[in-house]
């Protein structure tokens, strides 16, 4: 179970304005790590193939990476 879900279930209990700032917080937390995943596969894709190499990942590997969706 994600933080969210929970967050979610323990809704019951919580007063409503905690509710939606700890959804907001959790929320804001995933799209941070979707954008930084994002930004670091660009950055990936522009590796030239010695670069790749110095950090031991070769073009499909990199290609493998850099073409997923961002949340994966």
């Amino acid at each position: 179970m994600n933080t969210l879900t929970t967050k979610m279930k323990c809704a019951e209990t919580a007063a409503p304005e905690n509710v939606i700032q700890s959804i907001l917080v959790e929320s804001a937390k995933k799209i941070s790590l979707w954008h930084g995943k994002s930004r670091q596969r660009q950055t990936l894709s522009n590796l030239t193939n010695d670069q790749l190499c110095d950090i031991g990942l070769s073009a499909k590997q990199a290609k493998s990476e850099y073409t997923k969706v961002f949340w994966q």
